[in-house]
């Protein structure tokens, strides 16, 4: 059963300092008026988490790491990294009791480089399965699967074991969507990406169109007007534009390199937020959710510098990889 009632014409043209007091942020009549935006680029830890409001549903959310598990490797100031994710999202975790805290991703997080004969290079290789080992650590609730990704995937012994999403790529280890509830909502996260020419797509995975192809996640999980869709989209906007304005989805986190502060903004009814490329700022999507709705919301950009501690573990596993994948570089390729 689908759970919007507008029509989708699949061809159709587009148009386009912290306090102490809980932040208010209750809906209004304007629908659009209950979004908000911070950005924490100052103090400690501490400094930068959320103040406390009456959040339902927390999403961080990142995009594009291309299989760097530790901070970029900027001469100043380097930023980024899973260690640093993982100490932010535990953090808000035990200061949010009352809300559910998801991490997601909306696409890249592998490393994509290829050699000469178009496989994936052993370096991106030895990368990519200490990104893998890493996520494990964050519990993703989905990840979903870009162009990059895909190719990347191959190079893999096995897919790994990760909330793999795609509404129209399909293959080993991807599933079309992935369902979780909170407090009695459901919630449904699929994903949709740009994808390359077919002549290019790696044995054992077939792709379709992306509208359709959330279309069809929509029918197959049997939607309806009270769940939460959430659309993690990759370089993919005027699809996401068409399946937001439609109302077929209720929130959007859009990768496509970004690397300004972008406010949060309504597409349709549909909440749609910008992940930081290389999550080198990592978002946090905090939400008041009923009957399937976003009430309201407060999008803030953490910036993940040296005075968010990274997780000692990650922190140790991003030297280690960092290593190997130099070895392997220097003694396969010579640089």
């Amino acid at each position: 059963m689908l759970r919007r009632l507008i029509p989708l014409a699949l061809g159709a043209a587009l148009p386009g300092c912290r306090g102490s007091a809980p932040i208010d942020l209750r809906p209004t009549s304007d629908a659009r008026a209950s979004l908000a935006s911070e950005i924490a680029e100052e103090g400690d830890l501490d400094d930068r988490l959320a103040r406390p409001d009456l959040a339902d549903l927390v999403l961080l959310y990142g995009a594009e790491a291309g299989g760097a598990l530790g901070p970029c490797g900027c001469d100043a100031n380097p930023r980024g990294g899973l260690g640093r994710i993982k100490t932010y999202a535990d953090e808000t975790q035990s200061r949010s009791p009352r809300a559910t805290v998801w991490v997601v991703d909306a696409g890249g997080w592998l490393d994509p480089t290829l050699d000469f004969q178009g496989r994936p290079r052993l370096d991106a290789v030895a990368a990519n399965r200490w990104m893998v080992r890493g996520l494990h650590t964050l519990h993703p609730v989905a990840l979903n699967i870009s162009w990059s990704d895909l190719t990347s995937l191959t190079g893999l012994d096995t897919p790994p074991d990760l909330p793999l999403v795609s509404a129209h790529i399909q293959g080993p280890g991807i599933r079309p969507y992935v369902e979780r509830t909170v407090d009695g909502q459901r919630v449904v996260f699929t994903g949709i990406a740009h994808v390359g020419p077919t002549m290019l797509l790696p044995d054992g995975y077939t792709m379709s169109d992306a509208v359709e192809g959330v279309e069809a996640v929509l029918e197959q999980a049997e939607v309806t007007p009270d769940d939460l869709v959430v659309l993690l989209s990759s370089d993919a906007n005027t699809e996401g534009t068409l399946l937001a304005e439609a109302g077929r989805v209720d929130v959007v986190v859009d990768a496509q390199q970004h690397r300004y502060r972008d406010p949060p903004f309504r597409a349709g009814d549909a909440v749609w937020v910008k992940a930081h490329h290389q999550t080198l700022r990592l978002g946090e999507l905090r939400m008041g959710v009923q009957a399937g709705r976003v009430t309201w919301a407060l999008d803030r950009k953490i910036d993940l510098d040296a005075k968010v501690p990274a997780d000692p573990a990650l922190a140790r596993w991003a030297r280690e990889a960092e290593r190997e994948v130099g070895m392997v570089r220097q003694t396969r390729y010579g640089m």
